[in-house]
């Protein structure tokens, strides 16, 4: 990675990091379990494209307590992240308006959680790859239960200080939404009483090796806090095509090439002062 210091036509100085990985995202969906309704099925693996950031290579977490080692991320590559887990339970959603399982992998998706985990300690993940780390990362968390009320997730990855934010699930369940991206509507509420439908929280501004995820309890209706899964996704780096250290979006809006780095015109570089103001 190269810093390099520059002056903006706007006359504002701003510090410029040139870096080479590409954008990832590391999806993790609990399966869900028990049921409880007959013909609804015990567990619903999401297999192709799902999420609000809607990507493949999903990692399919099964039970109540487990861990996986190794999580993939979106282009199926092994991360070398983890993910561990205790919850009182597996759940799969009852109510009869949940799709059955292969209609939507975003109905599997939002089809099991895990039971009442405001009861219970953290979900952890461990090792988020340096990528990850060195670009800033979202964390994205999906909720999709059987009964409507608003509940909590703290975050917390030894970096910024801990983050509780809120969501509401509007009714028995509730993917799709209307509106939203592909149905999906998020909340970065911080009030427990939160009321607008949503079903999933949006946590930014991470940037740790490891985070750990409390479920915490709302003040509104049924309040339980029963997540169906989530989704690291490292925020998208600055690209510097030709490595001058001026990022190519910055040399595109003020007329330069930013496949030149002043080797064919100097105006294009570093060294380059194309209206003559020093």
């Amino acid at each position: 990675m190269k810093r390099l210091l520059i002056n903006s036509a706007l006359g504002s100085v701003f510090l410029i990091h040139s870096v080479s990985w590409a954008q990832n995202t590391i999806s993790v969906n609990f399966e869900g379990g028990h049921g409880g309704d007959p013909g609804t099925a015990p567990n619903a693996l999401v297999t192709g494209v799902a999420g609000d950031v809607a990507v493949g290579n999903w990692n399919n977490a099964l039970g109540g307590i487990g861990t996986l080692d190794n999580l993939v991320d979106d282009t199926g590559a092994i991360t070398g992240a983890s993910v561990s887990w205790s919850a009182a339970n597996s759940w799969s959603v009852n109510d009869a308006g949940a799709p059955q399982p292969g209609d939507s992998q975003n109905g599997n998706l939002m089809w099991g959680y895990l039971d009442n985990m405001h009861d219970r300690g953290p979900i952890t993940i461990d090792n988020v790859p340096a990528s990850f780390q060195a670009t800033g990362y979202n964390l994205l968390v999906y909720h999709g239960t059987d009964s409507p009320g608003t509940m909590g997730f703290t975050v917390d990855d030894g970096v910024v200080a801990a983050q509780t934010l809120y969501s509401n699930q509007p009714g028995q369940w509730n993917y799709p939404l209307d509106g939203g991206n592909n149905g999906y509507i998020e909340s970065t509420s911080t009030d427990p009483g939160y009321d607008v439908p949503s079903n999933f929280t949006r946590f930014t501004g991470l940037s740790g090796s490891s985070l750990t995820i409390q479920a915490v309890r709302g003040t509104l209706g049924d309040s339980r806090s029963r997540p169906n899964g989530f989704q690291i996704t490292a925020l998208a780096p600055v690209l510097d095509s030709d490595m001058d250290g001026l990022d190519d979006a910055w040399e595109t809006a003020y007329g330069l090439d930013p496949s030149d780095d002043g080797s064919g015109d100097v105006a294009n570089g570093p060294d380059g002062d194309p209206d003559s103001d020093n």
